[in-house]
Parts: C-alpha cells; structure tokens; sequence
C-alpha cells in the first residue's frame, strides 16, 4: 500500500457490527494491516486527498463475515456425507481450496469448521499461510470426535469410553485443533441412530473436560432433546443445530432444555438456510413448468412441514432470551459454500431481528470463535477485515448478496466484488 500503508474507504453508510445503527456517509481510515479510524467522511476530508481513497456510492461498509460452521470439503451439490468417503483425499483438498476462495469472495473473512476428514483443515491452513490458496482466517475443528459407527464417523475420529474420548480430543488438539467438535448425538450417516444419543454423559464430560483443559472451546452436534441435555450438562459452548427431538424422531419441544439453552450462556447454531435452499430450488424448477418428480414432491411436502416446526421451535427459542449464532453447515448437502449470507437472511425471515441476524454472522460469531479482539467488528485496532455491499444490510439483509469490494487485512481481494475502485492501485492488488 501507499502513503505508509494507508487507506479511506467510504459509502454512503458505515455499520461497525455493534447493536448501533449504522453511521451515515461513513468512512474507515486502514493503516497497513489494521483498522485506524472509523466516522463519517467529513471526519477524513483532510487527509482525503494525501490517501488512496475507495469510494462506494451508495453501499454500506461493515465487518468481514465470519461463518461459525462450515465443512470444506464436501462439493454442495446433493451428495449425502458418506459419499466423501468415496473420494480421493487430494481431491477433498482441492475443493477445499475452491471452497475457501468462493466464501472468501462472497464476504466471508473468517470460518469456522466444524468436520473434515484426517488432517486435510490443517494442510489447507498451512497453504493458506504460505501464500499458495487464496482463503479467509481460518479456525479448524479437524477431525470431529464421534462413537464407532456414529454420525461423520468416515472423518476418522471413533472413540469409545471415557479414555478413549480423551485420547481422541489430545490428538486433535495434537494436530492443531482450534476447537472441538463432539457429536452427541447421530445424524444423516447411514450408520447412526439419529435421534438417539451417541456418547454417554460421562463420555460428553470427559470430551469436553478434556478439551477445556487445553483452552480449546467445544461445539455439538444436537438433534434431539436428550443430546442437548447431555452437551448443556458437560458445559459446551455452542449447541449446533438445536432440533428438539424425541429417541424415535417425533417432535417435543421440550420448555426445560429450551430454558437451559437460553440461560446457559450457550450458543445456539440452528442451521437455518440449507433447507431453505433447497426448498426454493425444487419450488423454482416447479414454477419453471418442470414436473417434479414423485421423490422430489415428498421432499417438498418434507421441507415445508420441517420448516414449520423448527420456525415454531426458533420462535420459542426467541421469546427465551436464547443466543444465535450463524454458521451456514455448508457444504453439507445442497449448500454449496460460497453462499453463507443467506443463513442470516434466513435467520430475519424466520423471525431474528436484522441486527441481532447480522451481528451473529460478525461481531457475536467472533466472540464464538474467540477472535473478538482480532476480528468481527470495525473497531480501532483491529484487524481490517472489511465487507462492502451494496444497498443497507441493516434494513434488507438481502444486500448481503451484493458484494461490491472484500478487503482482508486491509488488502482488497482481486477479483471479489463488483463495486467501484476509485483510488490507486496496489502493486500487490492490481
């Protein structure tokens, strides 16, 4: 960068990822790699015209998304989780890499996986590091820690009993775990038993003691009541997906563990938008004159009563003070990545007011993650991870689909984006 590394980027309004509206005619001052300053335009006019200068008519500048859920390898088009066992792990890894660079450019400055196989989040990182993949921060879960048999178990980290859940949670953290992910209960593996739990309590525990004892946070995988009670008893962080659920799959919303889960302190990581993707896509094939198939139809009718429950359950949560953050969970089946901005545009339809929507994709994630003092909000200090969109996300979180300019660490990402560029080039960035 020019002028000792300095920056103005202004638009016609400034959100800073906090619960305050957004400033009008805002600005952010970077200064090599680090955010400076924030205000209005007129707070910058004397230094205006000693630095380059981005101006966006128009569009809102805000804070880097920040995905709290993402798995990188799978490909988003269909394909259920068992059948990345049947894939090469180079080729996991290399889409990977295109799936780091679609979230990249679509605004998302910071993910968070939750699930890959052997040791391929990390190889990813390293090349992330080294300059060879283009790709937001990245905070890895590696391997998660699931029973013989139990839901993702193809990833490579069965453990059964209190010491071999131990020695599980030390390896991954061996390998460079940031966070560890436990899957409490089954899931879509063919193998599991999706409504029952997985580990026993003292198994959770001991996961999740274990984890702590390394400083290293813990997230869930719950799709029934009695996987969040045994999660929420051994203290882990963030409840993921949170579907009240009976052992033999019939709905309860159960109002103690709901209570629990809103006073807990816990994080609540509902998944919103993959269903809702697909949803649309078979509701558009339709209105396009193309007959659905009778398989296609079951899974219409399917979606739309699902939806109906969990948008029920979601209200309820709400009304309870309960803490949602957003993670996408793609690019678990239709959701390919590259599109995380629709669980928070999602997340408003179902009810969750548009600041409380946006901060859980940027400065409430971040605290998930535990970067808040590096990332998720335009504060002074902080590392300049800036999104640009056109429109006012504020307002209509569907601007998030407008993506005019993404900036890491207060370079701008060639190639992200479509907005105006109106002050000189970096060398670097062209």
């Amino acid at each position: 960068m020019q002028d000792g590394g300095r920056r103005l980027i202004r638009g016609a309004r400034l959100w800073d990822g906090t619960a305050r509206p957004p400033t009008f005619h805002g600005a952010v001052l970077i200064e090599g790699n680090r955010i400076r300053a924030t205000g209005t335009a007129a707070d910058f006019e004397s230094i205006a015209t000693e630095v380059p200068v981005d101006d966006f008519p128009g569009a809102t500048i805000m804070p880097g998304l920040v995905d709290a859920h993402t798995h990188l390898v799978g490909f988003g088009d269909g394909r259920p989780g068992d059948a990345l066992s049947d894939v090469a792990p180079e080729l996991l890894l290399l889409n990977a890499a295109r799936n780091v660079r679609n979230h990249l450019h679509a605004g998302v400055t910071t993910l968070r996986d939750l699930g890959t196989p052997g040791t391929i989040a990390f190889r990813l990182r390293d090349a992330a590091r080294q300059g060879i993949v283009e790709s937001p921060r990245l905070v890895l879960a590696g391997r998660p820690i699931t029973i013989t048999g139990g839901h993702l178990w193809y990833f490579g980290q069965e453990a059964d009993g209190v010491d071999s859940v131990r020695q599980a949670v030390r390896q991954v953290v061996k390998e460079g775990a940031d966070v560890v992910k436990i899957i409490a209960t089954g899931g879509s593996t063919r193998t599991s038993y999706p409504y029952r739990a997985a580990f026993t309590p003292a198994e959770v525990q001991a996961a999740v003691d274990e984890a702590h004892r390394f400083g290293k946070p813990t997230a869930a995988h719950c799709v029934s009541n009695i996987g969040m009670t045994n999660a929420l008893d051994a203290g882990v962080e963030t409840i993921v997906h949170a579907v009240f659920k009976e052992p033999d799959g019939t709905d309860h919303f159960d109002d103690a563990i709901a209570m629990r889960l809103a006073s807990s302190g816990a994080w609540v990581d509902y998944t919103v938008a993959q269903g809702a993707i697909r949803l649309r896509h078979l509701e558009s094939v339709e209105a396009g004159g193309t007959p659905l198939s009778h398989a296609e139809r079951a899974e219409v009718d399917s979606l739309i009563a699902y939806r109906a429950v969990r948008g029920d359950h979601h209200a309820r949560l709400r009304s309870m003070g309960a803490r949602f953050v957003m993670g996408s969970d793609s690019s678990w089946m239709w959701y390919e990545m590259g599109r995380f901005c629709e669980e928070i545009i999602e997340s408003v339809i179902w009810g969750l007011p548009v600041l409380d929507a946006l901060r859980g994709g940027t400065s409430w994630a971040a605290e998930v993650l535990g970067i808040q003092n590096e990332a998720g909000s335009l504060v002074p200090g902080l590392v300049a991870d800036v999104l640009v969109v056109g429109g006012d996300p504020t307002r209509d979180p569907t601007a998030l689909r407008d993506v005019q300019a993404v900036y890491q660490s207060g370079r701008r990402v060639v190639g992200a984006g479509t907005g105006p560029r109106q002050g000189p080039v970096d060398e670097a960035h062209p």
